[in-house]
């Protein structure tokens, strides 16, 4: 994956916690 895919990932699980 591309280091702005993991950016995204990262900003969605945030997002999916409440966070």
């Amino acid at each position: 994956n591309l280091p702005a895919m993991d950016m995204v990932v990262l900003v969605a699980l945030e997002r999916n916690m409440g966070g």
